[in-house]
């Protein structure tokens, strides 16, 4: 049997682009979020969000609500008072270095919103008027075509689980 070289240099040109595709580095927008508790499961398309993943550092910003936030009003720019900061409450951010093991895609925060999410070991807090729930520094991750799905446990003080939280990222590049 007599080897194809055409076939395999075509195989051999395509492979990075077959690499890069599958591929978790990119810039990711955020499309839709999916909430999962013992009670219920919600899915809602997502507010502004943007992931950037790149040579082991990542950034993340987005808003994370249902609605599109109201703007802050003309009469009182500033943050004085609780309205005002709700209305900026539900934007998150992060950034910092990564590791990739298997399908766990473990977030170590450089500099974030809050000062507590950047402490290196244990877990972080998010906390609401209602609840008070442990944020994971890492996540499942699964690729499937131009989306990246990341899947993190929010637990509750007990140790039991609030709710698994999925957000749906489109790649943009």
């Amino acid at each position: 049997m007599k080897p194809s070289y055409p076939l395999l240099v075509f195989l051999l040109a395509l492979s990075p682009i077959l690499l890069i595709s599958q591929s978790i580095e990119g810039v990711w927008q955020l499309t839709k979020v999916e909430v999962e508790t013992t009670d219920d499961k919600i899915s809602y398309d997502s507010q502004p969000g943007l992931l950037l993943i790149q040579n082991g550092y990542y950034s993340m910003a987005m808003v994370m609500s249902r609605e599109k936030r109201p703007l802050f009003s003309k009469e009182n720019p500033q943050w004085k008072d609780i309205d005002q900061m709700k209305k900026a409450n539900s934007y998150a951010s992060n950034a910092g270095t990564y590791t990739i093991s298997g399908n766990r895609f473990e977030a170590k925060h450089m500099v974030a919103k809050y000062p507590n999410n950047m402490e290196e070991e244990g877990p972080y807090y998010m906390y609401t008027e209602e609840v008070t729930l442990e944020m994971p520094h890492s996540s499942t991750f699964e690729l499937k075509d131009n989306y990246l799905y990341l899947t993190g446990e929010l637990k509750n003080e007990d140790g039991s689980l609030a709710q698994k939280r999925t957000t749906i990222w489109k790649r943009l590049n």
